[in-house]
This record gives structure tokens, sequence and C-alpha cells, in this order.
């Protein structure tokens, strides 16, 4: 894509760090001269790896905890279950999208994160369940009568009904990495057809991008209320546990990359988490509510009190932590000085009185004892 002269100046002016967004690194300014022939001098060289910022990260984390806060509470008529993957290969999410390098990658086209989409995934899983039941047939699964037809027909649907269950797009929530990777194409004019495999060959070796996850996230809901959802649940996470171990997902699944090495039921955990957060968020608004009333309430009692009083019953909130006792000797001395007649009595007996709790009034310092003589021949006035 090209940009505004001004644009290109500000981007390599900054050394090409003005974006946090991985997207923009991987899809912007990647052609070096469009007139030469050669990928070499025609691109620029590829980053060895690209990581989230912080930054991206924490907006990524609000979206998917508000999308998971979303599914949890639908209630009793959805069956939400939540898997994590561990893989220990890289995933090629969208190698075969447009791409300038003609190799791409799938990113959140808002995030600027790898992901894989809830297609693929959806995907991943019909195929395989088609391969393991009935040879890659599908009419034969959608029009059988078999247990396993019944199934797939309740979980993906048909040209007259709807399926039941709502794959999610899969994040790698625990992070992640953007590599560059190798792959070495030794005979290319023989797989292509062109000729027999020559005596000599000069490799040709293509980059493209990888994604090292950490347990991606996968999550499903049985939204359609149907007679057995647990069971339907229950079948799914089976069928995307055996398509993402013994298939994977991604590009060139063949040769091993976007093989899962297991994925593990953790919705219990995931929704215990849930709970406690909420639980939590109820009391701190139940606290906040009651710390509104009892403002509010004081905020009356004060008004309707004399300046004196209403000094007092400050003095009389004060604690014995060293910064209210600070406060006492400092602040509210000065307050109690500045009242006249009764309205100075009675708060200089409150402070008196915080004063013996304290110790400060039978055991002052030298400093301390010339205020409390004062505090005294307040007290003393007639």
């Amino acid at each position: 894509m090209y940009h505004p002269r001004d644009t290109v100046a500000l981007w390599r002016a900054a050394g090409n760090n003005i974006a946090d967004n991985p997207w923009y690194h991987i899809n912007y300014f990647q052609t070096k001269n469009h007139r030469e022939k050669k990928s070499n001098d025609r691109m620029f060289e590829m980053k060895r790896s690209l990581a989230p910022t912080a930054e991206g990260t924490k907006a990524l984390e609000q979206y998917l905890n508000m999308r998971l806060e979303s599914l949890l509470e639908q209630g009793s008529g959805t069956e939400v279950v939540v898997l994590e993957g561990q893989v220990d290969e890289l995933i090629l999410p969208g190698l075969g999208s447009k791409h300038v390098r003609e190799i791409g990658i799938t990113l959140h086209h808002i995030f600027g994160v790898p992901y894989l989409p809830a297609s693929s995934l959806k995907g991943v899983v019909r195929s395989w369940a088609l391969q393991a039941f009935a040879y890659g047939k599908e009419e034969e699964m959608e029009k059988g009568s078999g247990v396993e037809s019944e199934y797939f027909r309740a979980i993906f649907g048909t040209q007259e009904r709807e399926g039941t269950v709502q794959f999610y797009d899969v994040f790698f929530e625990s992070g992640f990495e953007i590599v560059k990777d190798v792959l070495t194409v030794h005979y290319q004019k023989y797989y292509g057809r062109q000729e027999s495999v020559p005596a000599f060959v000069q490799p040709v070796p293509v980059s493209f991008y990888g994604v090292k996850g950490k347990k991606p996230r996968i999550l499903f809901a049985v939204t359609t209320k149907p007679s057995n959802p647990k069971d339907i649940a229950l079948v799914v996470e089976n069928w995307i546990r055996r398509a993402l171990t013994e298939i994977g997902i991604g590009s060139k699944t063949a040769s091993g990359y976007g093989r899962f090495a297991e994925v593990i039921n953790v919705t219990e955990d995931i929704v215990r988490e849930f709970k406690e957060k909420k639980q939590r968020e109820l009391k701190r608004k139940k606290r906040l509510l009651e710390e509104k009333i009892e403002k509010q309430r004081e905020e009356e009692l004060l008004s309707s009190l004399t300046e004196g009083a209403r000094l007092a019953y400050e003095i009389e909130k004060l604690s014995l932590m060293q910064q209210d006792s600070d406060k006492s000797k400092t602040t509210f001395y000065q307050q109690v000085i500045d009242l006249q007649g009764e309205e100075r009595r009675t708060a200089a007996q409150a402070l008196k009185d915080y004063w013996e709790k304290t110790g400060d009034w039978k055991q002052p310092s030298k400093r301390q004892k010339e205020k409390n003589q004062k505090i005294r021949e307040i007290l003393e006035e007639i």
C-alpha cells in the first residue's frame, strides 16, 4: 500500500516504531522498489519476530473478557464450553491470503493480533467428522441415521434448519509471538512438472510468518436450546480435541504446522473465576453505595450542626494513626483557636479528649505542652 510522502517521512524518521499494531508492520511499508524483479531487491527484509505491546495486550484482554462475560451471562439457555490448547509447533493462519509478499497471515482487523477465525475452527471440526465417520462423504452424514449423523446435523445444521453450536474466534490469550520461518524448495521446476529432477539444483528459500502461541483459548456455545445441550457440548468438545490433535489447523498441517499437542477443558475454572469476580464486583458496588449513603447522612448531619459542634464531630472521628495525630496538632488545633466563645470551648473539649486517647495530654512533648496549656485556658474561660 502506498502512503502520502509526509506519512512516509514520519514513519522513516521514527525508525518504523510509530505504530504498535502488528498488522501495520506486516502489511504496510513492505516494498523497497516495486520495479525490481527479484523479491530480495523488491521487498524489505522480513522482521525476525513481532510481539504485542503492553497497550495492545491490555486492549485485547478487555475485549476478550467482555466477550466471555457476555457469553456466561446468557444463563441456563446456553451451554458455554471453554477449552485451552497446547501447541508445540508454529501455526500458520491465512498463509495463502492476499499479501504483497504473496504469503500472508491472518491478523485481527482491529487489534492486529493473529487469531484463528471461527469459520476455520468450524471447518476443521466439520472436515474431521466427515472423514472420521463417512470417509468424506457429506451426503452420507447429512442423511444418515446413525448417532454420529444425528449429532453432525444438530451441530452444523442442514439446509432446513440451523446448527445448535456457535463457534468463536480463537485468540492466543496467554501471549504470542509472530516469528519468521523459512521453507526451502529444492526442486521447483520438478514440482511444477516442467522437467525431471535435475542433477544440480539451486534451492529457493521462501520466508513466511508463523505464530508461536501460548495456550490458545477455544470457545463454543450450544445456543438454540436443544433437548440435550450437555450431550452435544461433550460431543463437540471431543470432536474439537481430535480434529486439532490429529489434523491441526491453518496451513501446511501435513508438514506438522498447526498441530495441537493437547486440548483440555477449563470451563469449570473459568466459570468459578467469573463467579468470584462477579461476587467481588457486587461487594464493591454495595460498599460504594453504603459509603455514598453514609456520606450523604454525614453531610446532612454536619449541615445541621454549629461550627464548633461540627469541628468537634470531625475531631471525634480521628483515628489513633500518626497521620491523624499530626493533623490534630496542626489543622484542627488552629481551627479550634480561630473559633470564639462557646463554639471554641466545645471544639477544645473534643480535642482534649482526643489527646488523652493518644497520650499527648498526660505525656506531652515540649511543643505539645504549649498547645495543651492553650486548650486548658480555653476550657477555663467563663
